[in-house]
């Protein structure tokens, strides 16, 4: 039986979230002194101490901290919670429990794309799942499959200097990228690709 965590314990997702606020403050340059800072404008004061101890794992993050540090560090939350991998096809257990799983998948999972797994290898019980999934994760207005890496790609041609290197390019984010889904979503998501176009 695994030991069991006390509620003051700080779990792996709570090393990681450290680790994550740690790495994109160096990514920004600030200090942590310049992070407080900023907290503080936005009406979450917490003190430098305060954030070197949740770097270290010396202090939880809760919810409300963790919002106003990806808030004021401007990433996305996920960008804190989830595993910050070299490689797509790099293993992670990203709710610190369940499976391992690829790095594509935890976020696949996390941005409300498609469920960690599946329970059945019928193609009508995993559509369904599917399906059940994505309603309960996003709002029915919200996609982030293609057309968001459309627009991001688009918004980057935009771009002086990336428009010429991106004209020719193939779309990185489906290259190479076929199994992480099951076969009725490619199936679906190519002839939808196919209509689009």
């Amino acid at each position: 039986m695994a030991d069991r965590q006390r509620g003051n314990d700080i779990g792996p997702i709570g090393r990681r979230l450290g680790d994550q606020v740690r790495r994109v403050r160096d990514e920004l340059e600030i200090t942590q002194a310049e992070l407080s800072q900023r907290l503080g404008s936005l009406g979450r004061a917490i003190p430098t101490a305060s954030i070197g101890r949740m770097e270290s794992g010396q202090r939880k993050i809760d919810i409300d901290d963790l919002m106003a540090i990806a808030y004021a560090l401007d990433v996305s939350p996920l960008a804190l919670l989830l595993p910050f991998t070299e490689a797509p096809s790099d293993t992670v257990r990203p709710a610190g429990v369940g499976r391992e799983m690829d790095s594509i998948a935890a976020w696949e999972w996390a941005l409300g794309v498609a469920p960690h797994s599946y329970e059945s290898g019928n193609r009508d019980s995993q559509m369904a799942q599917w399906s059940q999934f994505r309603s309960r994760s996003r709002p029915w207005w919200l996609s982030v499959d293609a057309s968001l890496n459309e627009r991001l790609i688009a918004e980057l041609r935009r771009l002086p200097a990336f428009s010429s290197e991106l004209a020719e390019q193939p779309d990185p984010l489906y290259e190479g990228q076929s199994d992480t889904n099951p076969e009725w979503y490619r199936k679906a998501t190519d002839g939808q690709h196919q209509a689009e176009t």
